[in-house]
C-alpha cells in the first residue's frame, strides 16, 4: 500500500473503533475480501455486527451472509434469515427480495410460501430492484399466488427489461412476438431479443437467428448475420441453432 491508502486505512481503523457504523461496515468488507488487510472473517464478523446493532441496514444484510456460508461464524440459517429480515424492516429492496427468493423455493430451512415471496418481491420490485421486477413478472406470468395476469406480467418484465435483465429482455421478446398481453409487433420482439442476445442469452440469440431469416414480416433478411447469432447460440449447447446451422449448410 502507498502512504496515503496506509493512512486511509489507519483513519478508517479509528472510526471503526470509535463506533462510526458506516466505518464498522467497510472495515468488516475488507476483512471480508482481504483487501488491504489480510482476510479474516472473524473480525469482519466481529466489525458487521457492531454495525449491524446499530440497524445500518446494509451490515445487517452483511451479517445475514456471514451466517449464510459460516463465515467467521457458525453457520445458522435461523439467524441468517433475522437478519435478513430486519434489513427488511429497514426496507432494503436486496432483503426483500433475498427473502423473497427463500419463501418462493422453500429454502434454508423455511416451508414454501407464495404470498410472503410474493410480498417481498413487490416491495423489492416497487423500489426499482430488477430482478425482484423479473421475478414478479413470473408469478403474474405463471399465476402463483395470484391470478395469472398477462398484462401485469409484461408490465413488470418491461420494468426489469429496461434495468439490462437479460431473461425479461427476452420474455418482453416473447410477448411481442407472440401477441401476448399486447399487440403483435416482430420489430419490438427483434428489439428486445437482440439486447439480451447482446448480453449473451442464449435462446435470445437463437431467436435473433431466427427473425432474421426473413420468414417473419417486418424484419429485414440477413443471412449472414443471422448465422453469426445461430454460431453465438450454439456455443452455448443451443440444440435448435445447431440445427438451423447444419439446415443452412446444406443449402
Amino acid at each position: 500500500m502507498s502512504e496515503e491508502e496506509d493512512d486511509d486505512l489507519e483513519q478508517l481503523i479509528a472510526l471503526a473503533e470509535s463506533g462510526d457504523a458506516e466505518a464498522q461496515n467497510e472495515l468488516g468488507t475488507l476483512y471480508a475480501l482481504g483487501d488491504s488487510v489480510d482476510q479474516d472473517y472473524k473480525k469482519a464478523m466481529h466489525f458487521y455486527m457492531a454495525a449491524a446493532e446499530q440497524e445500518l441496514d446494509v451490515a445487517q444484510l452483511n451479517v445475514a451472509g456471514m451466517y449464510a456460508r459460516g463465515y467467521g461464524v457458525k453457520k445458522d440459517f435461523t439467524k441468517m434469515i433475522e437478519w435478513l429480515q430486519k434489513a427488511a424492516d429497514q426496507n432494503l429492496a436486496v432483503a426483500h427480495y433475498n427473502l423473497g427468493t427463500i419463501y418462493v423455493e422453500g429454502s434454508y430451512g423455511v416451508k414454501q410460501d407464495l404470498e410472503k415471496a410474493f410480498n417481498f418481491f413487490m416491495k423489492a420490485a416497487e423500489q426499482g430492484y430488477p430482478y425482484a421486477q423479473y421475478d414478479l413478472a413470473l408469478m403474474y406470468q405463471e399465476g402463483e399466488y395470484v391470478e395469472k395476469d398477462y398484462e401485469e406480467a409484461l408490465k413488470w418484465h418491461l420494468k426489469a427489461a429496461e434495468n439490462d435483465v437479460a431473461d425479461a429482455q427476452y420474455c418482453v421478446a416473447t410477448y411481442y412476438a407472440c401477441g401476448i398481453g399486447i399487440e403483435e409487433d416482430y420489430q419490438k420482439a427483434f428489439e428486445w431479443c437482440l439486447k439480451a442476445a447482446e448480453q449473451g442469452h442464449h435462446e435470445a440469440q437463437f431467436h435473433v437467428g431466427l427473425l432474421l431469416t426473413g420468414e417473419y414480416p417486418g424484419i429485414e433478411k440477413n443471412e449472414q448475420e443471422a448465422k453469426k447469432w445461430f454460431i453465438e447460440s450454439a456455443k452455448q449447447g443451443n440444440v435448435q441453432a445447431e440445427e438451423r446451422l447444419k439446415e443452412m449448410t446444406l443449402e
